[in-house]
């Protein structure tokens, strides 16, 4: 069997898809007024837990369903931008204008980072102008959302590409614990009586003592049958030859049985 070298492409090119079509709405954002993102791509996504790649782990799906439950959030935060776009133009008028853009240029980044299968970059800065904006613009729980559910989309979307990435970067994506450490972290979770692999395990176990004990015991009887001294005659054994005895001699071992 050939393992392949770039995995879940099919998920990360669908919620790659999703995240494609949020940029597409945040840049028209600035001109569009307060109309809904389209609902067709994130509605027509199935959850990747509904039908998970057979060979993957849990913690590896559970990447994938994250980032669509981010998409989803960052969906509904965009919308309510969009109505807030007058409030922010009072505040600062050119944070007003660029901001909506410069969340289309991350979330962008994001889409493209799950299609090559490698953590979001900057080449150019992206999250430096996002953030300079946000602290020109008056506290706004809107923009606040928005740029804490970017971040978390930002950052799992490192998570699957294993890459070690840069660590002094303004958001360093999340990283994997290692194989060894997510098994120990299973194991530990399942050594109490109320684990059901664990009671499962302890029945296995003493089903299979039960059947063992039995087993022994009819292999000691049948031993104990074949060692056994036979009471079957030996053929091999010569019979003893009773010679027929005379007439004084019964008389005499008579008399002597009398005596």
């Amino acid at each position: 069997m050939i393992w392949p070298l770039r995995r879940f492409t099919a998920e990360r090119q669908t919620i790659a898809a999703v995240y494609r079509s949020l940029a597409a709405y945040a840049a028209q954002l600035p001109s569009a007024g307060a109309t809904a993102p389209e609902p067709h791509t994130l509605a027509g996504t199935a959850s990747p837990t509904h039908d998970p790649q057979p060979f993957a782990r849990a913690a590896e799906v559970l990447v994938f369903q994250a980032l669509l439950d981010e998409a989803e959030r960052i969906r509904a935060s965009l919308a309510a931008l969009a109505t807030q776009q007058h409030r922010l133009a009072a505040a600062s008028p050119a944070c007003a204008r660029s901001l909506a853009g410069q969340c289309a240029r991350a979330l962008a980044e994001i889409a493209d980072a799950l299609e090559g299968g490698r953590e979001p970059r900057e080449a150019t800065p992206i999250w430096e102008p996002i953030e300079a904006c946000a602290r020109d613009v008056a506290s706004s729980p809107v923009v606040d959302s928005l740029l804490g559910q970017m971040r978390a989309a930002w950052r799992i979307a490192g998570v699957m590409s294993g890459e070690e990435g840069d660590r002094s970067a303004r958001h360093a994506p999340l990283r994997r614990r290692p194989p060894i450490r997510d098994a120990l972290t299973t194991l530990s979770a399942n050594l109490t009586l109320r684990s059901t692999a664990l009671r499962h395990a302890l029945r296995s176990i003493t089903w299979k003592q039960i059947r063992g004990s039995s087993s022994s015991t009819r292999i000691m009887r049948g031993i104990t049958r074949t060692t056994s001294p036979s009471t079957a005659p030996d053929r091999k054994t010569p019979r003893r030859v009773l010679w027929p005895l005379d007439a004084a001699s019964i008389i005499s071992n008579a008399s002597m049985a009398s005596g």
